[in-house]
Order: C-alpha cells, then sequence, then structure tokens
C-alpha cells in the first residue's frame, strides 16, 4: 500500500483542531452577547416609525391666476394616535404658501406663467421623518375674452373687474390691482383694446392697455392670453430720461406711426420703446377728448377739443423744409389748429366727440363723420363734419367735399355728469338715472330703462363686441360695501334689465367689452 494524502504539506502542522476550537468561542461570545441585551433593553429609546402615505393629489393640474385653488389631501399613517404629532408645508416651486393640511389659496397674478411644481410635505415631529408627494401645476390667464371694468376705489386705487364671456347670474367676477407682478397705479384713467392675430400665439386676440395718471408705471400694456405686461411705460421712459418732466396719461390714441398719449396739455408720442416728451405749449388746453384724422393724409394728425376755449382742434408735427430751414420732428406734435366751419359753441357744453370712416360698396368714396356732442339746459345738441372723399383704388382722388350738419335733441336734466357713446353711429346717452337712445337715421331720443336708484346712478356704459348688449357701470356712494359699484346687463331691444351684478366694482373709469372676434 502507498502512503495516506492528508492534505497537509510536509513541514505544515494540520489547523483542523485549532479551527474547531475558534468557532467554539465564536458560538459562546455570540450567546452571551444576546443574554446581555435582552437583560439591558430598559437602557435604550426605541422610537416606532410611523408609516406614512399621501394620496388624493393630482398628477397634473391647471389653474387660472386669481382662483380659489382647493386640494383636501388623504393622510394614511399606520400609527394613527400619532395625527397630532404631524406637521404640513405646501410650496409652490420654492415659495411656502401654506402650513395647513388642507390648501386653500388663491392664484397670486405675481406667480410665473405656465409650468409650475407643486410639492406637499408631511413631517413627522416624533421622528423627524418627512414624506413627500408633488404634482405639476399649469398657470394660465384668468383674464381672457369678457367684460373689463377699470374702477377707483375710495382711496384713489384702481381695481379691474373681470367676467368672462360666457356666465351666469350667479358666476363670480374676479378682481385684481395686478398685472402680473406690476401694480396698478392711483387715478384710473383709461381703458382701450386692439384686437389682431398674433404671430406669437398662432391666434387672434385681444391686446389690452391700462392707464393711471399715477403709479410706477401709467401704462400697463398686456393681452388676451397671458394677461402679464408686455410693455410698460413711465416718465423714465422719456427720451433721456424723465428730465423732471411729468407723464400723466388721461387717454391714448393708437395711430399709424406711433401710439399717443395726452399728458397735460400736450401729447406725449410712442413710438419704438421710447416716450417723446410733449411740445411746450404757450397757450393753456384741456383736452376732453382726442382722436386720429385719417382720411387722406399721409402723416399722423390728431383732432382734440379743448374744454377751456370750447373749440375743436387739429395738432400735429412740423414737417421738415429744408429749402427755409426748419428741421422737422415726427415725434414732436407742436402745431395747433382750430378747425374751422362749426358755429360757435357758445352756451354749450361738451359730453363726448367721435370720428367714424366708411367706405362705400363699391370702394369708390369714403365717408368721415365727426361728431360733436354737446349739451345745455333744454337740449342735447350734435354737430357733424362730413368729409366724402372720392376714391380709385383706394387712393383719394380730388379734393373732398366737406359739409357741417347740426342735430337738436329736446331733453331736460343733461349735466356735467352725463355721459354720452356713440356706438356704430347711433347715439345712447345716460342722464340721471336714465337710459336713453337715438338712431342716426331720424333721430329721436327714447328712453331705454330706468336704472333703480338703490343700485346707484350710471357712470359709464359700453356696447358687447356683437352689439346685442348695454353693460352699464353703476356708483352709489352710500353703500357700505368697500366695492361701491355695480354692473348691469340690458337688453337695449327689447329694454329690459337682464343681469344685476352688485358690489363687484368702484366707481367706473372706463368699461372694456372683449367678449368675442368683431370681425367674424
Amino acid at each position: 500500500m502507498g502512503p495516506i494524502r492528508t492534505g497537509v504539506k510536509p513541514g505544515l502542522k494540520s489547523t483542523k483542531i485549532t479551527d474547531m476550537k475558534l468557532i467554539k468561542y465564536i458560538l459562546i461570545i455570540a450567546v452571551a452577547g444576546v443574554v446581555s441585551c435582552s437583560e439591558d433593553l430598559g437602557n435604550y429609546d426605541y422610537k416606532q416609525l410611523n408609516d406614512v402615505s399621501i394620496t388624493g393629489l393630482p398628477t397634473d393640474t391647471t389653474v387660472q391666476i386669481l382662483e380659489q385653488f382647493v386640494l383636501k389631501p388623504v393622510i394614511e399613517q399606520a400609527l394613527a394616535e400619532k395625527e397630532a404629532d404631524l406637521s404640513f408645508v405646501w410650496r409652490i416651486e420654492n415659495d411656502t404658501v401654506s402650513t395647513s393640511k388642507e390648501l386653500d389659496y388663491v392664484i397670486p397674478g405675481s406667480i410665473k406663467f405656465g409650468s409650475n411644481v407643486c410639492y406637499f410635505s408631511v413631517t413627522d415631529n416624533t421622528t423627524g421623518v418627512q414624506y413627500y408627494a408633488d404634482f405639476k401645476m399649469k398657470v394660465t390667464s384668468a383674464f381672457e375674452f369678457g367684460y373689463y371694468i377699470l374702477s377707483e376705489k375710495e382711496d384713489e386705487s384702481s381695481i379691474i373687474s373681470y367676467l368672462p364671456s360666457v356666465y351666469e347670474e350667479d358666476t363670480p367676477w374676479k378682481m385684481t390691482d395686478m398685472i402680473g407682478t406690476i401694480q396698478l397705479g392711483k387715478k384710473p384713467a383709461q381703458m382701450t383694446s386692439k384686437f389682431s392675430y398674433m404671430s406669437e400665439f398662432s391666434d387672434y386676440g385681444w391686446t389690452f392697455y391700462f392707464m393711471t395718471e399715477e403709479g410706477e408705471y401709467q401704462v400697463i400694456e398686456t393681452n388676451s392670453f397671458t394677461f402679464q405686461p408686455t410693455s410698460l411705460v413711465n416718465n423714465e421712459s422719456y427720451v433721456g430720461g424723465s428730465g423732471g418732466r411729468a407723464f400723466a396719461p388721461t387717454s391714448l390714441v393708437s395711430g399709424n406711426a406711433a401710439t399717443y398719449y395726452q399728458t397735460g396739455d400736450g401729447f406725449a408720442i410712442y413710438s419704438n420703446g421710447l416716450l417723446n416728451p410733449p411740445a411746450d405749449f404757450t397757450t393753456d388746453y384741456e383736452w376732453v377728448a382726442t382722436g386720429l384724422w385719417e382720411m387722406g393724409q399721409t402723416i399722423d394728425k390728431l383732432w382734440a377739443f379743448d374744454k377751456l376755449s370750447n373749440q375743436l382742434y387739429t395738432v400735429y408735427y412740423t414737417e421738415s423744409d429744408p429749402v427755409n430751414g426748419i428741421v422737422g420732428n415726427k415725434y414732436l406734435f407742436d402745431n395747433i389748429e382750430a378747425v374751422e366751419g362749426f358755429p360757435s359753441f357758445d352756451g354749450l357744453s361738451f359730453l363726448t366727440a367721435n370720428i367714424a370712416s366708411n367706405w362705400s360698396s363699391d370702394k369708390s368714396s369714403n365717408t368721415q363723420s365727426l361728431d360733436i356732442v354737446l349739451f345745455n339746459s333744454s337740449s342735447i345738441v350734435i354737430h357733424t363734419k362730413k368729409t366724402v372723399q372720392e376714391c380709385e383704388n383706394w387712393v383719394p382722388k380730388g379734393d373732398p367735399v366737406i359739409t357741417f350738419e347740426q342735430l337738436e335733441l329736446p331733453i331736460f336734466g343733461a349735466d356735467e355728469n352725463s355721459v354720452c357713446k356713440i356706438i356704430d353711429g347711433d347715439y345712447y346717452f345716460l342722464i340721471g338715472n336714465s337710459i336713453y337712445f337715438s338712431p342716426a337715421l331720424n333721430p329721436k331720443l327714447t328712453k331705454v330703462v330706468d336704472i333703480p336708484s338703490e343700485i346707484g346712478v350710471p357712470v359709464q356704459l359700453e356696447m358687447s363686441v356683437k352689439g346685442s348688449k348695454l353693460w352699464v357701470a353703476t356708483y352709489n356712494d352710500g353703500d357700505s360695501n368697500d366695492l361701491k359699484g355695480s354692473v348691469i346687463v340690458i337688453d337695449p331691444t327689447n329694454k329690459v334689465i337682464e343681469h344685476t351684478f352688485k358690489n363687484v366694482c368702484g366707481k367706473a373709469a372706463d368699461i372694456m367689452t372683449a367678449d368675442g372676434n368683431p370681425w367674424w
């Protein structure tokens, strides 16, 4: 028999017995450790983990600015008795907006437009363990097609009240004193709008201009898609800086070459992001209405009615004349000329003025009518300058034919608080607490409705875009509410009040109806 192999190399001792002893010692130490721990439980503070789950939140959601955003999450936990030891935090991006279990939050106008990430965290205050849930929130404009009231509160601050174009009697109005992050100034003056195709949104929409006489920015431009500021104008927008010049616009005219702001007794001209200061006149003027002469003009010219002289003027810039060494500035309206042909307006007080232009069906002529509406103690007096221009291929041909007309509508009670709107050539009047109408053809005043005195005195009116409803703003100075203004919707054809929205605005400076597409 050959030698037996033990697996141990020559010169080495076998480790079998030594390994068995080591295992035995390890087992003894382990048992001793277990016994030691079981006897020492009272020396440590062990906390039970509270497993928390969060449900009931959206994955994605869309909200509008100024919307009341309410969420009621469902909190389930392993230790039900520990709910009092939970704390909560709601965040939108990096801003904490609530520390309540349920979220009840008005989406502010200053929030980022578009996509935002929202976070909801629950903290177990005993253990410090936090549990999270998040979701995406898309913020859209709360102000789109609809009805806008720019009004003044008792402290002269401005507020915008908005009702969507599709509404019911109980549809809530939305109010804001901000456009995006920009605060409206005090002393609201005017709103105006322009409907056009907006390439950045690949759709048709409204551009809005809100004007106040005071504030960080007196003019804020926005639109019906975002309702975020797209242009801001104040006295620092003047070319070369303010230079101490005031900018307190009370009206604007959108011209072919620029935008014209009536401020003080002159006209500041805004073009290409710059505001050009008004001319300094040696005569004082108090402009109460202004507009753009259009027909046959190669340059922008404004018409303007001066309350101090009770007269209509044309305002324009001096054209360059190299022969006589005259260098014109198209951004300085420094020429004023009285419009000839009207009779004297002595004994009459101004109500409104309006210009309208209409083409013949074959486009061979254009008729422009400028109406000046005035009043005295016993009547409404309308003076009209009518200009008929023959045209060929839209181009004026020959001299225009100019005529002047006068119309008197007997009525008592008109005063400086009365309001007149000329809509599609027809006339609407607010006189006292009554609304009157007169058609352009066969003019005659007829009463539309009486406004109940408890709603207040009518202060502004406007027609809806489609021309079917009158929107009237009233004001009740004796109302105990913070908002003392109301809005009434009237069917002028059937002469009935359809809707009354009480206490939704201050004293209206202007009404803007942007409730649809005016073209089709």
